[in-house]
């Protein structure tokens, strides 16, 4: 029967068709990214796809972010251009996409155990290079890098470290005990923070070898625990003077680096995919569908409903001149086949759709 329904549907266009359309229902993405300069945003798809789009385009052609005054004819005029300006196919589903802090607009995307470089040449993306992990199975859940170092938290369980030029390993850190979810580098590139399916946040000093020197278990903390939903942690970000946000299945909340103490919670019913800081908010989203915007106190500035049934990736970018019209782009995107955009922190403003 399985053979059976692929043939008819190569052999016939219009299946094809809707097969194609019925599977934009069941599209994820699992990560996503603006460039260095804010002019692209890639996302990557759990169906093994890269979308790239050109979000200069997108915003002078929606200059106002207002679509509500147009009538039918206009906002289905204006839909191809919320669409990527270049797909392409990956050998396996893309779990991870970063951006390499500099000018070059180049991405790094993690798959199943191999990571991708790719560049944006002409409006589409071309690739660079590619380095192979030692497990083909495993699952590069997330990605840190600098102009330096690329590192990997991993299914396996590992955080592998590489020379961004060489492609070498020169890192591996393995107390981890389950999935590794998240991490983050500091400023400086020295030190590594890092969450996982075990419940702990390792804090590593990448100049004294390859052990942890501080860890974190929220859900020890009763404040914090919530044991129906697990003690894993999938959000954490840096805040300012030494704080650190994370959280998953325990609340979101900040601890203090210099007493690993903890200070403030972040009072969200829901479990916490990821956390991003940006300028003096704290943007957090997970299985409510929704982008909340904390202060660093604790207080909840606002929410803002999505598109996705569950929230895995926000990204934000702020514009240091008037070209783009715009100061801030705030995106979130997860279960869904859009990505919500924002130009501040009140409200949505349009959707992308990547297919």
């Amino acid at each position: 029967m399985r053979v059976m329904t692929t043939t008819a549907t190569r052999a016939d266009p219009v299946m094809s068709e809707i097969v194609d359309k019925r599977g934009i229902y069941y599209t994820t993405i699992l990560s996503h990214a603006m460039s260095s300069d804010g002019r692209h945003m890639i996302c990557g798809l759990k169906r093994g796809k890269l979308a790239l789009f050109d979000i200069q385009s997108i915003i002078k052609q929606n200059a106002d972010f207002d679509t509500k005054s147009l009538d039918g004819q206009d906002v289905e005029a204006l839909e191809p251009l919320r669409r990527p300006q270049h797909i392409v196919d990956t050998s396996s589903p893309v779990y991870s996409v970063a951006t390499f802090p500099t000018n070059k607009s180049e991405f790094v995307f993690g798959g199943k155990g191999q990571l991708q470089g790719w560049f944006i040449r002409d409006n589409k993306l071309a690739k660079d290079w590619s380095i192979t992990l030692s497990s083909n199975t495993c699952m590069v859940n997330t990605i840190a890098a600098t102009d330096e170092r690329i590192f990997t938290g991993c299914g396996d369980h590992q955080i592998y470290g590489f020379d961004a030029e060489s492609h070498k390993q020169i890192h591996r850190l393995n107390e981890h005990k389950d999935y590794v979810n998240c991490i983050q580098l500091s400023a400086d590139g020295h030190m590594l923070y890092s969450g996982g399916e075990d419940g702990a946040v390792l804090v590593w000093d990448l100049r004294c070898g390859q052990k942890s020197v501080s860890q974190i278990y929220p859900h020890r903390t009763g404040d914090l625990s919530r044991p129906t939903y697990g003690k894993w942690i999938g959000a954490l970000t840096l805040a300012t003077n030494n704080w650190l946000i994370c959280g998953g299945g325990p609340h979101l909340a900040v601890w203090h680096l210099n007493t690993m103490s903890y200070s403030t919670k972040f009072d969200a019913q829901s479990t916490a995919n990821v956390v991003v800081a940006h300028n003096d908010y704290y943007i957090s989203g997970g299985s409510d569908s929704s982008l909340h915007f904390w202060e660093l106190n604790g207080e909840l500035k606002s929410t803002i409903p999505t598109s996705a049934s569950d929230v895995f990736s926000i990204s934000a970018h702020h514009y240091k001149d008037s070209e783009f019209g715009i100061k801030e782009l705030i995106t979130g995107a997860g279960m869904s086949y859009k990505v919500d955009i924002c130009a501040n922190w009140k409200y949505k403003d349009f959707e992308l759709l990547v297919y």
